[in-house]
């Protein structure tokens, strides 16, 4: 059966009929306009139901024990009061204690005006809740929950957390948050999300963690155009990152309105296992020369920051400080035009490089030029120290043209590049170098090699960012040309002349012998063919009709010819 609230006075109990033991399965509906007095209220039926025309002013407490609460879309809750979502285990029903532990709440992404009390030890978690048909409510699939005042987690029993399911919690510029600590604070699941509407240089503080216990919270500052930020907490490290140690744990954090950032942001967590969590570090993760990094959205690349020492404060709790903690900073954030990605991170290396080569473009037609680009990229924390030398021995089938650098001295000798980098080389700084050749076979692939970085000389990669990027040999493509295998010399103007489409065009150079079925060369072209064999010899004397054989030499390079039989006939 279901109780109908019109109004809920002062002192007043609500258990309803038909709860009975285990077994109760009796609602509350809450309709109409509802004030909760100074006495509080309670509730404890396993579903609460506030309905879309409710207008509920909460001026004390309402204690709801209740397993399911639905809030309607169109609710309204307001006042000064505070609805406590509270422990089912110190209710009874005679002498029978209420049945369910976790209570699942559906906000319905109404605007909740009063305080907030979260005070279960087995926590709550937002959850999409069907209201019962008899209601005759209209379907919604919205579980968020905002909050327009204080949202408290209550600190006397480990496990009060609030968990987000793929759901948000949504906090006004009215809307605060205490109470959090690393046994209590948001449970965002790796998909639920919670934000800050209007956030400034006064910050925020989001408790989130993936889990129970396993605390991560970010403090946001924004000295830019007050904006909306949401923050969630992922496990692992996403996207990936092998060059540095990281504490597996990533930071998914959004503005609303792309623009206006300059934001200083605080990461911690849990170095070892303790009260606030599991262990979270790659075990060769060093907090003394620790940064904080961000993805980019467009090419799931790390950057890097000054690695700096982490600080183990209770900065980011309302109360007990972190275990163990480890805090990093990092200031003047402006890019949240997508969804952007941070985590913490030191190098495993102090000496490392990536050294890459590609092809651009990476298709050409042979005999066309193309560039050869190398970099270089100190990725370890010291310092490389001159000289550094790259060597880049050239394939046959590529043929030198220039090189180019506006970091280092190039020379070109025996088929050999040179190139030396006479300067001290830091963290993450690059050095390139262009190298133009023309294609003059289909076997263009090669690569170069960087001396001055340990004993063993270090070959290039393939590719620019890799795991992307071009090769270092591009395709090499052949024209077509259709050479015909007959003329008729009469004089008519028509096909008089043995003409070769496109030849010139492609291979200005190429040549032309022509040959009897003797095997005497009775013309040749003396020079780039012009489409003047004309069915006579390079005296000028007539050829007979028949069949004759000839070697187009194209000059382009690559050594290529071709060689058939053409009809002469008039």
């Amino acid at each position: 059966m279901k109780k109908l609230i019109p109004y809920i006075t002062s002192l007043l109990l609500v258990i309803l009929p038909g709860i009975t033991g285990h077994g109760a399965t009796a609602y509350t509906e809450v309709t109409g306009a509802v004030t909760i007095f100074a006495g509080g209220a309670t509730t404890m039926s396993r579903q609460l139901y506030i309905g879309p025309a409710a207008r509920i002013n909460v001026i004390g407490e309402w204690r709801i024990a209740s397993e399911q609460v639905y809030i309607s879309p169109t609710a309204t809750i307001t006042g000064p009061g505070t609805i406590i979502f509270d422990d089912p285990a110190i209710y009874t029903v005679g002498t029978t204690p209420l049945a369910w532990g976790g209570q699942s709440l559906d906000g319905g992404a109404a605007t909740i005006g009063c305080h907030v009390l979260l005070r279960n030890p087995q926590g709550a978690a937002l959850i999409n809740i069907p209201p019962a048909a008899i209601l005759g409510y209209a379907a919604d699939t919205v579980a968020d929950m905002i909050f327009d005042g204080r949202l408290t987690f209550d600190s006397s029993t480990a496990g009060n957390n609030l968990t987000l399911h793929q759901y948000h919690a949504r906090f006004t510029a009215n809307g605060t948050v205490m109470g959090y600590t690393p046994a209590h604070f948001v449970v965002t699941d790796s998909t639920g999300t919670m934000s800050k509407d209007a956030l400034s240089s006064a910050g925020f503080i989001y408790p989130v963690g993936i889990a129970p216990r396993d605390y991560t919270p970010a403090r946001v500052l924004n000295d830019g155009t007050p904006d909306r930020y949401s923050v969630r907490a992922l496990a692992g490290i996403d996207p990936p990152n092998a060059e540095v140690a990281g504490m597996y744990r990533t930071w998914d954090i959004s503005e609303a309105t792309a623009g206006g950032s300059n934001v200083t942001l605080t990461l911690q967590h849990n170095q070892v296992a303790g009260p606030g969590g599991p262990v979270a570090n790659d075990p060769r993760y060093d907090d003394t020369q620790a940064y904080i990094a961000r993805s980019d959205a467009a090419t799931s690349i790390w950057d890097s920051y000054a690695p700096s020492a982490g600080a183990m404060p209770g900065l980011l709790t309302s109360s007990t400080p972190v275990s163990n903690g480890s805090m990093l900073t990092r200031m003047g954030l402006t890019d949240f035009t997508t969804t952007t990605r941070y985590s913490k991170f030191s190098s495993v290396v102090l000496l490392g490089v990536r050294f890459v080569k590609t092809a651009h473009p990476d298709s050409v037609y042979l005999g066309d030029e193309f560039t050869y680009h190398i970099r270089l990229t100190n990725t370890g924390w010291q310092t490389l120290q001159p000289p550094l030398t790259i060597v880049d021995t050239l394939p046959a089938g590529a043929l030198y043209l220039s090189a180019t650098s506006p970091d280092m001295q190039v020379t070109y000798a025996g088929g050999i590049v040179t190139g030396v980098y006479n300067d001290s080389l830091p963290h993450m700084d690059s050095v390139t170098v262009d190298i133009n050749v023309r294609a003059i076979s289909d076997t263009v692939d090669n690569l170069a090699f960087l001396s001055g970085v340990g004993a063993v000389p270090i070959p290039t990669a393939n590719c620019d960012t890799c795991p992307a990027g071009t090769p270092t040999a591009p395709v090499v493509l052949y024209r077509l040309i259709i050479i015909p295998n007959s003329f008729t010399p009469n004089g008519d103007g028509v096909n008089d002349n043995f003409v070769i489409p496109n030849l010139l065009h492609w291979y200005p150079n190429a040549t032309l012998s022509v040959y009897n079925r003797n095997g005497d060369e009775v013309w040749y072209s003396n020079g780039p063919y012009h489409d003047d064999f004309a069915g006579r010899n390079y005296s000028g004397a007539v050829l007979p009709d028949g069949t004759y054989y000839y070697v187009l030499y194209y000059n382009d390079g690559s050594g290529r010819k071709s060689a058939s039989f053409i009809d002469l006939s008039r």
